[in-house]
């Protein structure tokens, strides 16, 4: 399985060894309200991501999460689907993508924003020269091992940016995930059978002084593999998958459910998984690809202990 690769920040967003489990009790929470994906706002302008591209602010899913670290706890962590509300768009001439979130960043100096300028066809073992309000990365690689190099997706990307600043001896934080790419028309979504997607996921957490390392707060990342389960015909879908803890430091399972939307390219339904706790959440997607041939998702996801997560899910037939 192929890390999330992150651009470093020194000291605090460093992939370092994490604590062994936490243990305790959890209390239970509310089940989450869950909204139905936005349709996809345009027609692609690219057929699919393979080079040459032609420039265009794609369809795209963002799911964000705001905190603050201190040194004993975190205050004030978020995580929550955002829709269509960032833009990512590619500048043809210059190789450019552009990550914007409208919301502010950390230091709340303009919003949350990248330019990253690629040196292949994703940044995926080549190096991307980032600027802006944050740094992050983007790729089209899964781990889901094919070949050598891992699962090069045609039609969908997954992307973060993050940003932080530093509050006397406090960290405010922020964390976007999005997927995006050439999304299905709705004509192109089936309307009977059914298919299996092989899936990946990526994520962080926001985890405060429950995930130091060497008395540094860190943003730990983690991932893992599942298949997804569509019943085109019943607009249903189910997702199940193994991925590995970040406080548990072992492995774990992630699942979802929800429906379809109806008439248009969508889905939408619950999200779920176990570290050291219940993490409870949603989750929204669309398919990509002329005719579904793979999907993309972004969560964000809670835990009573004051954690939350959000991350991104992509699938191929």
């Amino acid at each position: 399985m192929t890390a999330l690769r992150l651009a470093p920040r020194a000291a605090i967003l460093a992939l370092t060894a994490l604590l062994a489990a936490c243990g305790g009790s959890v209390a239970s929470t509310p089940a989450p309200t869950i909204t139905p994906a936005p349709p996809p706002p345009a027609t692609p302008v690219n057929a699919s991501l393979t080079a040459p591209l032609k420039s265009e602010t794609f369809n795209a899913l963002t799911a964000r999460a705001t905190g603050t670290e201190t040194p004993t706890s975190i205050r004030n962590a978020t995580a929550s689907l955002q829709g269509t509300a960032s833009t990512i768009s590619y500048d043809a001439a210059t190789n450019t993508y552009v990550f914007s979130n409208p919301a502010a960043s950390a230091s709340g100096a303009g919003p949350d924003r990248v330019a990253i300028v690629a040196a292949g066809p994703d940044c995926y073992a080549t190096a991307c020269t980032v600027s802006g309000t944050a740094i992050g990365s983007f790729m089209r690689r899964g781990g889901d091992v094919t070949n050598a190099n891992g699962f090069l997706y045609t039609y969908v990307a997954y992307a973060n940016w993050h940003s932080e600043a530093a509050a006397g001896s406090d960290h405010n934080m922020t964390m976007n995930m999005a997927v995006f790419g050439a999304t299905t028309p709705a004509s192109g979504v089936p309307v009977s059978g059914t298919a299996s997607y092989k899936l990946d996921l990526r994520g962080n957490q926001m985890t405060g002084p429950l995930g130091t390392s060497a008395g540094r707060a860190i943003l730990p990342s983690f991932g893992g593999n599942g298949t997804a389960s569509v019943d085109f015909a019943a607009a249903t879908y189910t997702m199940t998958g193994d991925m590995g803890g970040v406080l548990s430091q072992a492995a774990t399972t992630f699942s979802s459910s929800g429906k379809l939307s109806a008439g248009a390219n969508g889905f939408a339904g619950n999200f779920s998984f176990a570290d050291s706790g219940a993490f409870t959440g949603a989750l929204q997607g669309w398919f990509f690809g002329p005719a579904a041939q793979e999907l993309g998702a972004v969560f964000a996801a809670t835990a009573p202990d004051g954690r939350s997560a959000v991350g991104t899910i992509v699938g191929h037939q």
